[in-house]
């Protein structure tokens, strides 16, 4: 006879006092010109601080490349809103942020994402940036150029003698 015994445990709730008073979230677009990374920073609470004091990125190994890891000081915040352009870095490879909030104490806010490719327009290298970092990116369908035969179709024109003439009869 077996027999199978399974205990899981399930994790604490958090009381008041241990709730964070900052979060932080990041988004990672794969460009031309390298990778931007968008960092926000947010808090329920708190007042938000216009510079990240410090942002260690780590690149976690991916595709035969090492774990990868750079320190930014004195990052500016605006808003709690922070960029970072870093080298090109891979498709779906794996980010991981530690981020110190200075507001009176410091906090240290962590977030992690993936490189994701950044959508770029048929007419140019315009780049699609995202216009809220707390949603999910979605950026719209490119529009695509119209063919001649989809065209919308053209009003007649007077021709030099005055009478009307269609444009497809030239």
């Amino acid at each position: 006879m077996i027999a199978a015994i399974s205990v899981v445990a399930a994790p604490a709730p958090a009381t008041p006092g241990d709730a964070a008073p900052y979060s932080l979230e990041a988004v990672a677009l794969l460009g031309t010109n390298g990778t931007d990374v968008y960092l926000t920073v947010s808090s329920a609470t708190d007042a938000l601080a216009d510079r990240l004091e410090k942002v260690q990125v780590k690149a976690l190994p991916f595709g035969g490349d090492n774990l990868r890891t750079s320190n930014y000081f004195e990052l500016p915040a605006p808003g709690g809103a922070a960029v970072l352009n870093l080298p090109n870095l891979a498709r779906h490879r794996q980010l991981q942020f530690v981020a110190h909030v200075k507001a009176g104490d410091q906090n240290n806010v962590e977030a992690a994402t993936q490189v994701l490719l950044r959508r770029i327009s048929l007419s140019g290298m315009s780049r699609r940036r995202p216009t809220s970092f707390a949603g999910s990116i979605s950026p719209s369908p490119p529009r695509w150029p119209r063919s001649r035969a989809t065209a919308a179709p053209q009003p007649p024109r007077r021709s030099s003698t005055g009478a009307f003439e269609s444009r497809r009869s030239r």
